[in-house]
Protein backbone atom coordinates (compact mmCIF):
# COMPACT_ATOMS: atom_id res chain seq x y z
CA UNK A 1 0.00 0.00 0.00
CA UNK A 2 1.49 3.23 -0.93
CA UNK A 3 1.32 6.36 1.84
CA UNK A 4 -0.53 9.30 0.26
CA UNK A 5 -3.25 9.22 -1.99
CA UNK A 6 -3.08 12.83 -4.10
CA UNK A 7 -6.78 13.48 -5.43
CA UNK A 8 -6.92 15.81 -8.57
CA UNK A 9 -10.69 16.87 -9.33
CA UNK A 10 -10.60 17.82 -12.92
CA UNK A 11 -13.55 20.02 -14.68
CA UNK A 12 -12.77 22.11 -18.08
CA UNK A 13 -8.74 22.58 -17.11
CA UNK A 14 -7.07 21.04 -19.89
CA UNK A 15 -4.79 23.91 -20.45
CA UNK A 16 -3.76 23.60 -16.97
CA UNK A 17 -3.61 19.54 -15.52
CA UNK A 18 -0.47 19.13 -17.35
CA UNK A 19 1.22 21.53 -15.22
CA UNK A 20 -0.65 19.86 -11.74
CA UNK A 21 0.11 16.28 -12.96
CA UNK A 22 4.18 16.89 -13.80
CA UNK A 23 4.35 18.60 -10.21
CA UNK A 24 2.96 15.64 -8.70
CA UNK A 25 5.09 13.20 -10.40
CA UNK A 26 8.01 15.21 -10.28
CA UNK A 27 7.37 14.99 -6.28
CA UNK A 28 10.88 14.23 -3.96
CA UNK A 29 8.45 11.96 -1.99
CA UNK A 30 7.75 9.11 -4.27
CA UNK A 31 5.30 6.67 -2.12
CA UNK A 32 2.53 7.83 -3.61
CA UNK A 33 -0.90 7.06 -6.23
CA UNK A 34 -3.04 9.85 -8.22
CA UNK A 35 -6.59 9.54 -8.70
CA UNK A 36 -7.98 12.36 -11.10
CA UNK A 37 -11.84 12.43 -10.77
CA UNK A 38 -13.00 14.00 -14.17
CA UNK A 39 -16.16 15.92 -12.76
CA UNK A 40 -18.20 15.82 -16.54
CA UNK A 41 -15.45 18.03 -17.95
CA UNK A 42 -16.07 19.15 -21.86
CA UNK A 43 -12.65 20.07 -22.52
CA UNK A 44 -9.36 18.09 -23.66
CA UNK A 45 -8.45 17.73 -19.87
CA UNK A 46 -9.42 13.80 -19.74
CA UNK A 47 -7.01 13.12 -23.20
CA UNK A 48 -4.53 14.81 -21.43
CA UNK A 49 -4.80 12.97 -18.43
CA UNK A 50 -4.86 9.79 -20.30
CA UNK A 51 -1.60 10.39 -22.08
CA UNK A 52 0.35 9.91 -19.09
CA UNK A 53 1.71 6.76 -18.76
CA UNK A 54 3.33 6.74 -15.26
CA UNK A 55 0.83 3.63 -13.46
CA UNK A 56 1.01 5.59 -10.63
CA UNK A 57 -2.16 8.06 -12.03
CA UNK A 58 -5.59 6.45 -12.25
CA UNK A 59 -8.58 8.14 -14.05
CA UNK A 60 -12.17 8.17 -12.76
CA UNK A 61 -15.33 9.91 -14.76
CA UNK A 62 -18.37 10.67 -13.53
CA UNK A 63 -21.47 13.39 -13.96
CA UNK A 64 -20.70 16.88 -12.34
CA UNK A 65 -21.33 16.94 -9.28
CA UNK A 66 -19.04 19.41 -8.06
CA UNK A 67 -15.69 20.39 -6.38
CA UNK A 68 -16.33 18.86 -3.23
CA UNK A 69 -18.04 15.60 -4.63
CA UNK A 70 -15.14 14.98 -6.82
CA UNK A 71 -12.42 15.42 -3.87
CA UNK A 72 -14.87 13.03 -1.90
CA UNK A 73 -15.12 9.98 -4.40
CA UNK A 74 -11.60 10.63 -5.26
CA UNK A 75 -11.07 9.68 -1.28
CA UNK A 76 -13.11 6.63 -1.37
CA UNK A 77 -11.44 5.09 -4.36
CA UNK A 78 -8.34 5.82 -2.91
CA UNK A 79 -6.12 3.27 -0.91
CA UNK A 80 -3.56 5.70 0.97
CA UNK A 81 -3.44 6.38 5.26
CA UNK A 82 -3.04 9.73 3.73
CA UNK A 83 -4.95 12.30 2.08
CA UNK A 84 -3.82 15.23 -0.63
CA UNK A 85 -5.55 17.39 -2.57
CA UNK A 86 -3.78 19.20 -5.64
CA UNK A 87 -6.35 21.22 -7.78
CA UNK A 88 -6.35 20.81 -11.58
CA UNK A 89 -4.82 24.90 -12.20
CA UNK A 90 -2.02 24.66 -9.36
CA UNK A 91 1.30 23.37 -8.95
CA UNK A 92 3.16 22.01 -6.30
CA UNK A 93 6.96 22.69 -5.48
CA UNK A 94 9.21 19.09 -5.54
CA UNK A 95 9.54 18.96 -2.07
CA UNK A 96 5.57 19.41 -0.73
CA UNK A 97 4.94 15.67 0.27
CA UNK A 98 8.48 15.14 1.51
CA UNK A 99 8.20 17.96 4.07
CA UNK A 100 4.55 17.40 4.79
CA UNK A 101 5.36 13.41 5.28
CA UNK A 102 8.46 13.91 7.24
CA UNK A 103 6.60 16.93 9.85
CA UNK A 104 3.77 13.92 10.26
CA UNK A 105 5.99 11.13 10.70
CA UNK A 106 8.34 13.06 13.29
CA UNK A 107 4.79 14.25 15.38
CA UNK A 108 2.50 11.77 15.12
CA UNK A 109 0.10 13.38 17.49
CA UNK A 110 -1.15 15.43 14.51
CA UNK A 111 -3.45 14.41 12.09
CA UNK A 112 -3.08 17.46 9.86
CA UNK A 113 -0.16 19.42 8.09
CA UNK A 114 -0.51 22.89 6.20
CA UNK A 115 2.34 24.45 4.42
CA UNK A 116 2.49 27.93 3.46
CA UNK A 117 2.38 29.04 -0.36
CA UNK A 118 2.96 31.32 -3.57
CA UNK A 119 0.27 33.34 -5.00
CA UNK A 120 -0.77 34.62 -8.80
CA UNK A 121 1.84 35.11 -11.28
CA UNK A 122 3.95 37.08 -9.80
CA UNK A 123 4.44 33.70 -7.31
CA UNK A 124 3.87 36.42 -4.33
CA UNK A 125 5.06 34.95 -1.14
CA UNK A 126 1.92 35.31 1.54
CA UNK A 127 3.43 33.74 4.28
CA UNK A 128 4.17 36.82 6.12
CA UNK A 129 0.40 37.36 6.38
CA UNK A 130 0.35 34.90 8.38
CA UNK A 131 3.11 35.65 10.44
CA UNK A 132 2.22 38.66 11.38
CA UNK A 133 -1.50 37.67 12.65
CA UNK A 134 0.63 35.48 15.11
CA UNK A 135 0.73 31.89 12.87
CA UNK A 136 4.05 29.88 14.17
CA UNK A 137 5.77 26.95 12.72
CA UNK A 138 5.12 23.93 14.57
CA UNK A 139 2.23 22.38 16.49
CA UNK A 140 -1.24 23.83 16.29
CA UNK A 141 -4.27 23.16 17.72
CA UNK A 142 -7.41 25.37 18.42
CA UNK A 143 -6.85 25.40 22.78
CA UNK A 144 -3.76 27.76 22.12
CA UNK A 145 -5.71 30.39 21.06
CA UNK A 146 -8.65 30.19 23.95
CA UNK A 147 -7.38 33.32 25.55
CA UNK A 148 -6.90 35.50 22.58
CA UNK A 149 -9.09 38.19 21.81
CA UNK A 150 -9.46 36.67 18.65
CA UNK A 151 -8.79 32.82 18.69
CA UNK A 152 -9.32 32.50 14.63
CA UNK A 153 -6.86 35.38 14.10
CA UNK A 154 -4.07 33.04 14.52
CA UNK A 155 -6.00 29.91 11.86
CA UNK A 156 -3.29 28.14 9.91
CA UNK A 157 -2.68 28.73 6.35
CA UNK A 158 -5.30 26.45 5.29
CA UNK A 159 -5.56 26.17 1.36
CA UNK A 160 -6.56 23.16 -0.78
CA UNK A 161 -3.34 22.19 -2.37
CA UNK A 162 -1.27 23.15 1.10
CA UNK A 163 -2.80 20.01 3.31
CA UNK A 164 -1.93 16.30 4.06
CA UNK A 165 -4.91 15.08 6.37
CA UNK A 166 -5.21 11.65 7.92
CA UNK A 167 -7.53 9.17 6.60
CA UNK A 168 -9.33 8.58 9.73
CA UNK A 169 -10.00 12.36 10.48
CA UNK A 170 -10.88 13.10 7.58
CA UNK A 171 -13.85 10.06 7.18
CA UNK A 172 -14.83 10.48 10.38
CA UNK A 173 -15.63 14.56 9.78
CA UNK A 174 -17.41 13.53 6.51
CA UNK A 175 -15.07 15.25 4.18
CA UNK A 176 -15.89 18.04 2.07
CA UNK A 177 -19.08 19.68 1.75
CA UNK A 178 -20.97 18.23 -2.03
CA UNK A 179 -24.74 18.69 -0.89
CA UNK A 180 -26.37 20.97 -4.52
CA UNK A 181 -23.44 20.82 -6.22
CA UNK A 182 -21.80 23.35 -3.96
CA UNK A 183 -19.49 25.47 -5.84
CA UNK A 184 -17.66 27.87 -3.05
CA UNK A 185 -16.95 27.14 0.88
CA UNK A 186 -16.75 23.87 0.13
CA UNK A 187 -13.03 23.51 1.74
CA UNK A 188 -13.69 25.63 3.98
CA UNK A 189 -16.28 23.66 5.52
CA UNK A 190 -13.76 20.74 6.34
CA UNK A 191 -11.04 23.41 7.34
CA UNK A 192 -13.22 24.33 10.44
CA UNK A 193 -14.12 21.42 11.60
CA UNK A 194 -10.83 20.08 11.39
CA UNK A 195 -9.38 23.39 13.39
CA UNK A 196 -12.09 22.18 16.23
CA UNK A 197 -11.17 18.68 16.31
CA UNK A 198 -7.35 18.10 15.26
CA UNK A 199 -3.77 18.94 16.16
CA UNK A 200 -1.93 20.80 12.91
CA UNK A 201 1.64 20.73 11.72
CA UNK A 202 2.03 24.43 10.80
CA UNK A 203 5.00 24.15 7.95
CA UNK A 204 5.74 28.19 7.35
CA UNK A 205 7.73 27.62 3.90
CA UNK A 206 5.84 27.69 0.65
CA UNK A 207 5.43 24.71 -0.59
CA UNK A 208 2.31 25.11 -3.46
CA UNK A 209 1.81 27.67 -5.86
CA UNK A 210 -1.44 29.20 -6.35
CA UNK A 211 -2.46 30.07 -9.51
CA UNK A 212 -4.67 32.60 -9.25
CA UNK A 213 -4.97 33.86 -12.81
CA UNK A 214 -5.84 30.19 -13.80
CA UNK A 215 -8.85 30.05 -11.43
CA UNK A 216 -12.44 30.28 -12.03
CA UNK A 217 -13.78 29.88 -8.68
CA UNK A 218 -13.64 31.81 -6.01
CA UNK A 219 -15.33 33.36 -2.80
CA UNK A 220 -17.02 36.39 -3.41
CA UNK A 221 -18.62 37.58 -0.12
CA UNK A 222 -20.10 40.76 -2.10
CA UNK A 223 -21.80 38.71 -4.11
CA UNK A 224 -23.43 35.34 -2.41
CA UNK A 225 -22.82 35.17 1.24
CA UNK A 226 -26.00 32.83 1.55
CA UNK A 227 -24.01 30.46 -1.15
CA UNK A 228 -21.58 29.60 1.70
CA UNK A 229 -22.19 26.70 3.22
CA UNK A 230 -20.74 27.40 6.51
CA UNK A 231 -23.88 30.11 6.86
CA UNK A 232 -26.54 27.96 4.73
CA UNK A 233 -26.10 24.37 6.87
CA UNK A 234 -23.95 24.77 9.58
CA UNK A 235 -25.43 22.16 11.51
CA UNK A 236 -22.82 19.36 10.37
CA UNK A 237 -20.12 21.31 11.76
CA UNK A 238 -21.82 22.12 14.70
CA UNK A 239 -22.56 18.51 15.63
CA UNK A 240 -18.83 17.60 15.13
CA UNK A 241 -17.60 20.72 17.17
CA UNK A 242 -16.31 19.53 20.64
CA UNK A 243 -18.60 21.10 23.41
CA UNK A 244 -15.36 23.22 24.88
CA UNK A 245 -15.17 24.87 21.26
CA UNK A 246 -18.77 25.41 21.01
CA UNK A 247 -19.11 29.45 21.66
CA UNK A 248 -15.73 29.86 19.66
CA UNK A 249 -17.73 27.84 16.76
CA UNK A 250 -20.65 30.58 16.97
CA UNK A 251 -18.01 33.44 17.41
CA UNK A 252 -16.58 32.34 14.06
CA UNK A 253 -20.00 31.35 12.55
CA UNK A 254 -20.99 34.92 13.37
CA UNK A 255 -17.83 36.92 12.05
CA UNK A 256 -18.35 35.15 8.86
CA UNK A 257 -21.71 36.28 8.87
CA UNK A 258 -21.02 39.69 9.62
CA UNK A 259 -19.04 40.04 6.22
CA UNK A 260 -21.89 38.74 4.30
CA UNK A 261 -24.21 41.39 5.74
CA UNK A 262 -21.68 44.27 4.45
CA UNK A 263 -21.66 42.67 1.36
CA UNK A 264 -25.56 42.53 1.31
CA UNK A 265 -25.43 45.95 2.49
CA UNK A 266 -22.97 47.28 0.26
CA UNK A 267 -25.64 45.78 -2.72
CA UNK A 268 -28.45 47.76 -1.00
CA UNK A 269 -29.55 44.22 -0.62
CA UNK A 270 -31.06 44.52 2.64
CA UNK A 271 -33.95 42.08 2.89
CA UNK A 272 -31.41 39.61 2.80
CA UNK A 273 -29.00 41.53 5.44
CA UNK A 274 -31.75 41.38 7.30
CA UNK A 275 -32.84 37.65 6.93
CA UNK A 276 -28.92 36.81 8.08
CA UNK A 277 -28.79 38.82 10.91
CA UNK A 278 -31.99 37.19 12.15
CA UNK A 279 -30.43 33.87 11.34
CA UNK A 280 -26.91 34.47 13.11
CA UNK A 281 -28.30 37.23 16.65
CA UNK A 282 -24.67 36.50 17.79
CA UNK A 283 -23.67 39.47 15.60
CA UNK A 284 -25.24 41.70 17.54
CA UNK A 285 -23.30 40.99 20.74
CA UNK A 286 -20.69 43.56 20.24
CA UNK A 287 -21.07 46.85 20.99
CA UNK A 288 -18.83 48.00 18.02
CA UNK A 289 -20.34 45.87 15.58
CA UNK A 290 -24.29 47.27 16.28
CA UNK A 291 -22.53 50.83 15.57
CA UNK A 292 -21.26 49.62 12.04
CA UNK A 293 -24.48 47.29 11.52
CA UNK A 294 -26.89 50.79 12.02
CA UNK A 295 -24.25 52.79 9.02
CA UNK A 296 -23.98 50.63 6.65
CA UNK A 297 -27.95 49.68 6.80
CA UNK A 298 -28.74 53.37 6.80
CA UNK A 299 -26.04 54.67 4.53
CA UNK A 300 -24.81 51.93 2.55
CA UNK A 301 -23.16 54.15 -0.53
CA UNK A 302 -21.05 56.01 2.84
CA UNK A 303 -20.19 52.97 3.99
CA UNK A 304 -18.77 51.52 0.94
CA UNK A 305 -16.72 54.99 0.08
CA UNK A 306 -15.24 54.19 3.44
CA UNK A 307 -14.02 50.64 3.13
CA UNK A 308 -12.18 51.75 0.33
CA UNK A 309 -10.67 54.71 1.63
CA UNK A 310 -9.51 52.67 4.73
CA UNK A 311 -8.20 49.94 2.27
CA UNK A 312 -6.32 52.70 -0.34
CA UNK A 313 -4.50 54.19 3.26
CA UNK A 314 -3.66 50.62 4.69
CA UNK A 315 -1.99 49.78 0.88
CA UNK A 316 -0.50 52.91 1.07
CA UNK A 317 1.12 52.27 4.50
CA UNK A 318 1.93 48.57 3.79
CA UNK A 319 4.34 50.20 0.68
CA UNK A 320 5.76 52.60 2.73
CA UNK A 321 6.79 50.06 5.13
CA UNK A 322 8.14 47.76 2.79
CA UNK A 323 10.09 50.79 1.04
CA UNK A 324 11.35 52.26 4.45
CA UNK A 325 12.49 48.53 5.64
CA UNK A 326 14.16 48.27 1.85
CA UNK A 327 15.86 52.09 2.52
CA UNK A 328 17.34 50.70 5.90
CA UNK A 329 19.05 47.65 4.81
CA UNK A 330 20.44 48.49 1.66
CA UNK A 331 23.17 50.85 3.16
CA UNK A 332 24.13 48.55 5.82
CA UNK A 333 24.29 45.69 3.04
CA UNK A 334 26.75 47.66 0.73
CA UNK A 335 29.33 48.57 3.53
CA UNK A 336 28.74 45.01 5.01
CA UNK A 337 27.51 46.24 8.10
CA UNK A 338 24.82 44.73 9.92
CA UNK A 339 21.50 46.74 10.33
CA UNK A 340 21.09 47.66 13.69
Amino acid sequence: MVKVSVIVPLYNKGRFIARALDSICGQTFADFEVVVVDDGSTDDGVEVVKSYSDPRIRLIQQANAGPGAARNRGARESTAPYLAFLDADDEWLPDFLRVSMEALDAHPQCEVSVTSRYEGPARKDVTHVYVRRGVRAGTWSLSQCVGDTDPWRRWPMWYMGAVVCNRTAFEKLGGFYEKNRALVGEDTYLWIQLSLNCRVFVILSPLVWYHTEASDLGWHWRDAPFQHPQLSDPETIRRNCPNEYRHLLENRLAQTAFRGVAGLCERQDLAKAVSLLRAYPAIRRSVWNRVRLGIMMRFPKAYRMFRRTKAAIYSFARVSLRVFDTASVEPAAKTGQKPQ
